[in-house]
């Protein structure tokens, strides 16, 4: 992962520009593919959520933190979470998402806030050839996460 990465082939993202970024929506419905088809349950983010992104952010994955906040105010504990942003190519979405999946495990979101900041990204949208070699891929984006996430955190031990 580097600070820079030529996203069209013609120019450079300076993320240090971009990130960390703060967004916050509430949790609607998605495709329903997430926790059934993909083993990676996701809170999907409001329209307006989506609209907030900066413009020049480019579809992909990326790592971060983040939390639910519930009615009432009543927060979950921040954890770790990786998120895809843009059209999911492997299923052809004509609607841009933003998609968050908690590295810890978080009771029913549907209808709360997430609150989180993306603190960086890691690599580019794309399809795959199968459902089985996008939920590898899944899996690898969600260790990676992990680790990132640790790491950042025992940096700022």
């Amino acid at each position: 992962m580097s600070d820079t990465v030529a996203a069209d082939g013609q120019s450079a993202i300076d993320w240090s520009r971009l990130l960390p970024y703060t967004f916050r929506g509430t949790v609607v419905h998605g495709f329903g593919r997430g926790g059934k088809q993909l083993d990676c349950p996701t809170a999907n983010l409001d329209e307006s959520a989506v609209a907030d992104l900066p413009s020049d952010l480019i579809q992909g994955v990326y790592w971060g933190t983040g939390r639910v906040v519930r009615e009432g105010g009543n927060s979950a504990e921040e954890t770790g979470i990786v998120m895809s942003i843009g059209f999911n190519p492997h299923f052809g979405n004509e609607k841009k998402t933003l998609e968050v999946h908690f590295l810890a495990k978080m009771d029913d979101f549907y209808g709360s806030q997430v609150e989180g900041t993306i603190r960086g990204f890691m690599r580019e949208m794309q399809p795959f050839k199968s459902i089985e070699a996008l939920v590898e891929q899944i899996r690898k984006d969600k260790e990676d996460a992990m680790r990132l996430v640790e790491r950042e955190r025992n940096n700022k031990m």
